[in-house]
């Protein structure tokens, strides 16, 4: 059977490529395995030699830095430091005798002294050198083989050892212990050829030396010369340079024999110069062995890198090729049996392959010829195990099934298209507009149903003939001949026919012409798309007549009518209006008030914007003028305008009329002549009524007062309960007393403003101090919203504005059951000086009717009768606010709905206070872009807070619960928030729940400062707000002025300072008389509050400890009892809590103070619940002292009123604290003006506060130090605790923060490690503010003490009296009277005895010291 030519030329094919593909395998057999073996070998074999050539190098060069260490040893200990030739040769030579490896050894110093040995084969010499001292020669000294010295000799010479090769970089490397090892170089003794390897060391006297031996290339040639690599090859040492340090074998390399030897480097050598070029065009690889051709001999090559002193060197390895031949007869004959056997069985598995392919390959070429025919019915296909033809198969059927779906998607397509040509013909056909086609000779080709039933032609009539048929001629011959000029120039034309109809008739026709072009650009048809507007037509006409109708209905109203533009500007007025004002129509278009003669010119500006206002909002005002009419006398004018807008929405415009009212002006003249004289009798009426007002509060203070104190004494219930109701039923009667005058006065023209400046958030936080209770009470949430641009410096009555507003705010707590109260604050307005607010208050009460919103400002009228027997009151708030409103140049409105709440809306005019007379906080630097989180389900409290925040330079955003912030937060990792202000009560999850789950988030780089903001001041919120380590709470209210105070004290504490201010009479807080117990350890502190007590005459006893303080509480029954007790809270043996507790056991009633450096809110509440009744922070503020104080004095004491002579003298510190600039002082950190403050301005004290400050502080670093070590951490924190608070006294605030940290990691129990960098930085703080102490203190004037006692002086001697007997009263007054007495007794005892007696006063010892006191008095002399 003949085969088919498919299959003849496959079996040729394949059989061809079997052959082709063993051919190759065999080459790349040769080729890739058998000679790369060979190639291996002789890598291997150099691999391996160069190991041990290099460790062999490797070990020379290190006995030669070993013995060079060796050496340095010796010469540390001054083995070789001998002055003497002699004495350094007896030492030297025996240590480099045995050596050949060194040609010289070398100490040189620093200073270019040097002596160096040379060995010369047998004999020895050595060279002395000194050029500082022996310039210009060398000393030479010389040995034999026994060490006898033979000569000595001076010769002339310029050498210096610092100009050798490696002494100075010797002496500059940084290991001292390191072998430095100089490139090779001519020796200038020998000329010969070597390298030197040299150490640094330091002798005893601080002087610096460097060691060196010298070793010739010819002593390491003598290694490298007899090393041979394969049967002929060689190596060379050299370094990066070429230089040659190890010659190669004499047979490659002779020596030079001159007298002057040079270096020899690669590129001297001729048959290694081309090697090392390649190599090094190679890029100098290193452990790699390659192969290269010099002059037609085969070399094969390796280099090795090693790094000696810092300095590289290479040890080349060169082998002629031929030294490894590679054996490859066996491996050849095997190859060629093994090819020629795979090529007969290649034709016999050909034959095979070629019947099991050309059987599947026919089928596919059948079933290809079918798909080329477009037949596409499916072939029948038999797999083969070629997975290749199988593929190729399902190939064949995916490109049929591909090209038929092809095909039949084409035929969709197709349809489609003819489908949407027929929708696009339909449109047409079926289109509202006419569309005429034509060509470009104007014959109709075209024209669908609409123009048909337009023009009353049929299609067939129309068809064929010209569009001129429709011409009217009415239509102007130029719009034909514009129509043309476009089209022609190949554009579109749009414009307007008046055609006829078949019937004759016209109609008015809007048409778009379009010219069509071919493919070639060129003009064939042009379509026309025509819109029939005869109606619009139709209706543009009816408009204008329709407006003519209104022009002539506006010019017969007999009152001045005129309108305007949106822009304020005249749009026209009727004829009574150019009548009466003398004005045309013409000249008054265009024109606005800004233009009118006869207003003023703040009258044109103020009336101009309430026209634009009034077309903006829509809204009518109503003016009342004074204008000259054209008769020429000024007639009274009421004028009403109103605002309109268009159809669409939008302002339009505003009509105006006028009325002449001369007459009725007249009427009321004579209708206010009769109400002045009514007016004389109300004010008769109200001044009886001030003078009755007057008489019953005289009775009325009587009866309150003497309530009150009688429902302080023991009464039974019964008489309580009486009492008790007359207390709150005068209260009550008196308030409404108040209100009456009030109410008298205005009617009698009595009451007058008292303008004084104000802060206007102090006026508000009296107004909120006074009303929260109540709104407390209810569960009312209180917001308060200032705009940042209203001032806070004003001038006004802040007395009658906190009147206004507290009547507005108490009557909307009194009518609100449940929601908010929100107070807001806006600029109204401005003129010069003069500032125009708006305040309103808004509540969610039960709201009002208008017809009881307009009897609200009647006096002694409520909204309607039932109001005051349900909530009480008289009615007379409103009245008298609404008066003085009225009399600060104001209005007050209401808006209210019932059961939708009200709104009272007040203005008033206040003066600004220039910016540099008034109170101003600036933010500081440090929060500068501060990131604060506001949450609050209240978007009004959100939009208020984020107001405030964004003004004062923070960036802010908001968070509408509990889950949404703690979202952000987690979400802000990157540039996370600082601060969060969490409201407490919020749906869902509330503030407390939100700021424990956010004090969690440990995957923040740092957590937020948590604030709770909420309405209710109750005890819950700080406790849970101490439970869960919140920073703080703010009550709202909130003002701008609280949010700073919470910012800078979380994030800026200290950087708020005010101006330095002159001091200021002390203020008496009527404290004089009171007996107090202070339980204080800390000298300084101790010394701050007797002063600052006595200072107000305070009677002042000390306790050391909280164990005194209790043993002097329990004395009480024996002794005069104390009014209270101010307890620190750290103190060693009984801290605060522990005093409490017990002086709580015996006495319950008895006020407790505390004092601590702590001034967190979780402190206060931990000091309430420990039985503590009040908080005052350190560092001490007199003024939070002193009214803390006052507040739990005892109310039955007898006031005094406090003593001239107890009041502290203010000193300035200019003349006492000289020594060093202010700004001297904050750098070291030192802040005067906040440490005198402490002190009330006391400079003299201040003084005594910071010499005992460096006396009694100066080893705290230390101290906390030992008791870390000992593992006190009780008494490592109470002494950081004390060392932040007497800090914070003097105004040392960095060193304050730095203890206040340290005492925070040790009560947390943080590591001693993440401690002690704390405690080194304190003690760096210390140091500086050390240094600037002693300089302030450097100003004391300076006495000479003598060296024996001197008589007393009559002076001096009642002035020792007068001290003797306050000490033993203990009256703080002794450290006054020992002051005045400071400078005579200095210059009276010697210097230990004065330092003693100041010590002991200073530390209120006086028991000790009136001893002291006491002696000096017996003896009646010093001597």
């Amino acid at each position: 059977m003949k085969a088919h030519p498919i299959r003849k030329d496959l079996f040729h094919k394949i059989a061809f490529a079997f052959s082709l593909a063993i051919l190759f395998f065999s080459v790349v057999v040769y080729h890739y395995i058998i000679l790369p073996a060979a190639d291996r070998l002789s890598a291997h074999e150099l691999a391996v030699t160069g190991e041990h050539i290099e460790h062999a190098l490797l070990n020379y060069f290190a006995d030669i830095e070993r013995h060079l260490g060796l050496l340095g040893e010796y010469a540390r200990q001054g083995h070789f430091m001998k002055e003497s030739p002699e004495d350094f040769q007896r030492f030297a030579a025996p240590l480099m005798k045995n050596n050949q490896s060194y040609y010289a050894f070398r100490i040189g110093r620093e200073d270019s002294r040097e002596i160096a040995l040379f060995k010369d084969g047998d004999s020895w010499s050595t060279r002395f050198t000194d050029p500082q001292n022996l310039p210009g020669v060398e000393q030479w000294a010389y040995w034999d083989r026994n060490n006898l010295l033979l000569k000595k000799e001076t010769l002339p010479s310029a050498y210096d050892c610092r100009n050798q090769p490696g002494f100075m970089s010797t002496l500059q490397q940084q290991g001292a212990n390191a072998a430095y090892w100089t490139a090779p170089y001519s020796f200038m003794t020998n000329m010969e050829a070597g390298i030197t390897a040299s150490v640094r060391f330091t002798a005893n006297n601080g002087e610096r030396y460097v060691l060196s031996l010298d070793t010739s290339v010819n002593n390491i040639s003598s290694m490298t010369r007899y090393i041979t690599v394969g049967k002929s090859g060689f190596i060379v040492l050299f370094d990066a340079a070429g230089a040659i340090v190890g010659e190669p074998a004499r047979r490659v390399f002779v020596p030079q024999t001159s007298a002057e030897e040079k270096i020899v480097t690669m590129r001297d050598i001729p048959v290694l110069a081309t090697l090392y070029e390649q190599w090094g065009a190679a890029g100098r690889r290193v452990d790699q062995t390659q192969s290269s051709q010099v002059d037609g001999v085969g070399w094969i090559t390796r280099f090795t890198k090693m790094s000696l002193g810092g300095r590289t060197l290479y040890v080349g390895m060169f082998v002629p090729a031929a030294d490894f031949p590679p054996d490859v007869t066996v491996p050849l004959g095997v190859l060629g049996l093994s090819l020629l056997s795979a090529l007969v069985f290649s034709f016999l598995w050909t034959g095979k392959i070629t019947t099991d392919i050309s059987q599947p390959l026919l089928q596919l070429v059948a079933g290809s010829k079918k798909i080329g025919e477009l037949d596409f019915t499916p072939v029948a296909f038999t797999p083969t195990r070629w997975q290749e033809i199988n593929e190729l198969a399902v190939a064949q059927e995916t490109m049929r099934q591909q090209i038929a779906e092809a095909a039949m998607d084409l035929e969709e397509k197709i349809n489609a298209r003819t489908l949407a040509l027929q929708k696009f013909s339909r449109a047409i056909e079926q289109s509202p507009v006419s569309v005429v086609i034509t060509d470009v000779n104007g014959r109709i080709e075209y024209v669908n149903p609409n123009f048909c039933q337009l023009t009353g032609y049929l299609s067939g009539e129309i068809i064929g003939g010209n569009p001129r048929l429709l011409k009217s001629g009415q239509t102007p011959a130029a719009t034909y001949a514009d129509m043309w000029q476009a089209l022609l120039a190949g554009h579109s034309w749009q414009g307007e026919f008046i055609n006829k109809r078949k019937d004759g008739t016209l109609f008015n026709e809007k048409a778009v012409i379009t010219p069509l072009r071919d493919a070639t650009g060129d003009v064939t048809y042009y379509v026309a798309v025509k819109e029939d507007i005869t109606r619009i037509k139709q209706n543009q006409k009816e408009i204008a007549d329709q407006l003519e109708f209104i022009n002539q209905l506006v010019d017969a109203v007999p009152n001045p009518l005129y309108y305007k533009d949106r822009d304020g500007r005249y749009a026209g007025c009727n004829k009574a209006y150019e009548q009466l004002y003398g004005v045309t129509r013409r000249e008054l278009i265009g024109k606005s008030l800004l233009d009118m003669n006869y207003l003023t010119a703040e009258e044109r500006v103020q009336f101009h914007q309430q026209d634009l206002q009034m077309i903006q909002q829509g809204h009518t005002v109503q003016r009342q003028l004074r204008i000259t009419f054209t008769d020429g006398e000024i007639h009274d004018v009421m004028n009403w305008s109103s605002g309109f807008r268009l159809s669409d929405g939008s302002a339009g415009g505003m009509i105006g009329i006028s009325v002449d009212i001369s007459d009725l002006k007249k009427t009321e003249e004579k209708l206010r002549q009769a109400r002045k004289i009514a007016d004389e009798a109300t004010q008769a009426k109200s001044m009886f009524l001030a003078n009755m007002s007057h008489e019953i509060r005289t009775p009325m203070n009587a009866i309150i007062g003497m309530s009150y104190l009688a429902l302080k004494t023991d009464l039974n219930p019964k008489q309580y309960d009486y009492v008790n109701k007359i207390h709150l039923a005068s209260t009550s009667l008196l308030g409404i007393i108040n209100d009456i005058l009030d109410f008298s006065k205005i009617e009698a023209g009595k009451l007058q403003l008292d303008p004084t400046p104000f802060v206007l958030d102090e006026v508000m936080g009296n107004v909120f101090s006074l009303t929260q209770a109540q709104a407390n009470a209810k569960g009312l949430e209180f917001l308060y919203h200032i705009a940042p641009d209203i001032p806070q410096n004003l001038v006004g009555d802040p007395l009658r504005l906190t009147q206004i507003m507290t009547n507005l705010i108490n009557n909307a707590i009194k009518f609100t059951a449940g929601g908010a109260i929100v107070i807001d604050g806006q600029i109204a307005g401005k003129m010069a000086k003069k500032i125009e607010l708006r305040f309103s208050v808004t509540d969610t009460g039960i709201g009002m009717s208008q017809e009881q919103v307009a009897r609200l400002f009647q006096a002694f009228t409520q909204a309607d009768g039932s109001t005051t027997r349900k909530y009480g009151g008289t009615g007379l708030g409103l009245t008298i606010s609404k008066k003085l409103i009225e009399m600060m140049g104001g209005s007050i409105v209401v808006d209210s709905s019932p059961g939708q709440g009200s709104t009272f809306t007040f203005t008033a005019w206040f003066e600004q206070v220039a910016q540099n007379e008034g109170k101003r906080r600036v933010v500081p630097e440090k929060l500068n872009k501060l990131r604060v989180l506001v949450v609050d389900d209240n978007p009004v409290a959100r939009e208020i807070l984020l107001e405030y925040l964004k003004s004062m330079g923070f960036r802010a955003d908001e968070a509408s619960g509990g889950q949404s912030a703690i979202e952000a937060v987690s979400q802000c990792a990157a540039d996370p928030y600082s601060l969060v202000l969490m409201d407490w009560q919020m749906p869902g999850m509330d503030g407390i729940e939100a700021a424990r789950r956010i004090k969690n988030l440990s995957a923040l780089p740092r957590i937020p400062a948590i604030v709770m903001v909420t309405s209710f001041d109750r005890e819950e919120i700080y406790a849970q707000a101490q439970h869960y380590n919140l920073e703080g709470v703010l009550i709202k209210p909130v003002t701008p002025s609280h949010l700073l105070d919470v910012a800078v004290r979380l994030f800026a504490s200290g950087s708020v300072q005010e101006g330095r201010r002159k001091p200021a009479k002390e203020k008496d807080y009527g404290l004089a008389g009171l007996r107090i117990l202070l339980a204080e350890d800390n000298e300084i502190n101790q010394q701050i509050a007797v002063e600052l007590l006595q200072s107000q005459g305070v009677e002042v006893t000390v306790a050391q400890d909280g164990r005194e303080a209790v043993e002097a509480v329990l004395q009480q029954e024996t002794q005069p009892g104390f009014d209270l007790v101010l307890m620190d809270l750290q103190m060693p043996d009984m801290d605060g809590y522990e005093a409490t507790a017990a002086i709580r056991k015996k006495s319950g009633k008895l006020p407790i103070i505390a004092m601590t450096a702590h001034a967190m809110a979780e402190e206060r509440e931990k000091c309430l619940n420990a039985g503590i009744n009040d908080h005052v922070a350190k560092p001490i503020d007199p003024h939070d002292l002193f009214t803390t104080i006052a507040r739990w004095m005892p109310q039955q004491r007898p006031r005094r009123a406090l003593a001239p002579e107890s009041r502290p003298v203010a000193v300035s510190e200019t003349g006492m604290l000289q020594a060093a600039t202010e700004e001297e002082a904050k750098d070291s950190g030192l802040n005067t003006d906040l440490g005198l403050k402490r002190v009330a301005g006391n400079a003299i004290l201040y003084r005594k506060l910071l010499r005992q400050y460096v006396d009694g502080q100066a080893d705290a670093a230390a101290r906390i130090r030992g008791m870390l070590a000992s593992g006190d951490l009780i008494s490592g924190e109470r002494i950081a605790h004390s060392l932040k608070g007497v800090s914070g006294n003097i105004g040392a605030m960095p060193i304050a923060d730095t203890a206040g940290a340290i005492e925070q990691a040790i009560r947390t129990r943080k590591q001693t490690s993440e401690i002690l960098p704390l405690l080194l930085t304190m003690e760096t703080q210390f140091a500086s503010l050390n240094a600037t102490i002693q300089q302030y203190l450097s100003g004391d004037p300076v006495i000479s003490s003598p060296d024996r006692r001197k008589p007393l002086g009559p002076a001096l001697l009642s002035g020792l009296k007068q001290l003797e007997a306050l000490l033993a009263d203990h009256d703080g007054e002794a450290l006054d009277c020992f002051d005045r007495l400071q400078a005579e007794l200095a210059a009276t005892l010697p210097t230990k005895e004065y330092q003693e007696l100041e010590r002991l006063v200073s530390a209120f010892d006086w028991g000790s010291a009136q001893k002291e006191i006491a002696a000096l008095l017996a003896e009646g002399e010093l001597v």
